[in-house]
């Protein structure tokens, strides 16, 4: 893995796990860390970090696809959470669309971006799509997100096997009541991908269920600056922490 500029993918294979929650919450917490983070909406289906953030765009992640702007020009600086933004488009019929050229024009414009920030976050489409598992394969790291239900557990079973060759998983338990509990969660997606995989995925963190996080999204504020006290708020920032000393304390800044 590089040690400069690392792209991290969240992916779930699944909808309604808090993905998209947690991308925008772990790309904050690397900016209040002092990290130059860009994140890029990526879910070429349902995109949604806009929505998150509360932030109006005029060029998205559909624009650059369709050849009618660059990614540079979709850039959006968030001054609430301090993070640089690709917004996506929900709805926008993409994910038809999107030709092996344009995907191929997309991933190295999206690493020529990202060599201008310390840290990139993809927030991957649900699914496991062409265009997802491509987009996903552009990571150093992939953050699974999953939660202690059958479908959701099977989905990120989904997501590991179909890019286990590629790169390091990490797990995030998200929406658990208990730490137990999570960890209760891992325990069983491990087991099974050491069993039929011959892969240990290795658990970043448990992220607890709070009714701060719809309160949140409701306001369209990032939980860490509406919440910074709360428990998933410290949750998220031991996330961060975790990914900052996996990825190494001594990056360098991209110049």
């Amino acid at each position: 893995m590089s040690a400069r500029s690392p792209i991290l993918a969240l992916g779930s294979a699944k909808g309604g796990v808090g993905r998209t929650f947690l991308a925008v919450g772990i790309a904050q917490a690397l900016a209040q860390a002092g990290r130059s983070v860009l994140l890029v909406d990526a879910d070429l289906t349902a995109a949604s970090v806009d929505l998150h953030l509360g932030l109006a765009r005029r060029t998205d992640l559909a624009d650059v696809v369709a050849g009618r702007a660059s990614l540079a020009d979709a850039l959006v600086q968030d001054p609430c959470s301090g993070i640089t933004v690709v917004p996506g488009r929900s709805g926008s019929g993409l994910l038809g669309q999107v030709t092996d050229q344009a995907m191929d024009r997309l991933g190295c414009d999206l690493l020529d971006l990202a060599a201008r920030f310390e840290v990139t976050v993809l927030d991957l489409g649900g699914g496991l799509e062409q265009s997802v598992r491509r987009l996903a394969a552009l990571a150093d790291q992939a953050l699974v997100v999953t939660a202690d239900e059958p479908s959701a557990l099977a989905d990120a079973y989904a997501f590991i096997k179909v890019a286990r060759e590629r790169q390091e998983h990490q797990i995030i338990v998200n929406m658990a009541e208990t730490e137990t509990e999570g960890r209760a969660t891992y325990g069983v997606l491990r087991r099974v991908c050491v069993h039929f995989l011959a892969r240990e995925p290795r658990l970043l963190g448990v992220v607890h269920r709070d009714p701060r996080v719809a309160e949140a999204l409701k306001a369209q504020t990032p939980l860490l600056t509406r919440h910074p006290n709360s428990r998933v708020a410290q949750d998220i920032t031991r996330l961060a922490q975790g990914l900052m000393s996996s990825l190494g304390s001594t990056q360098q800044a991209p110049t």
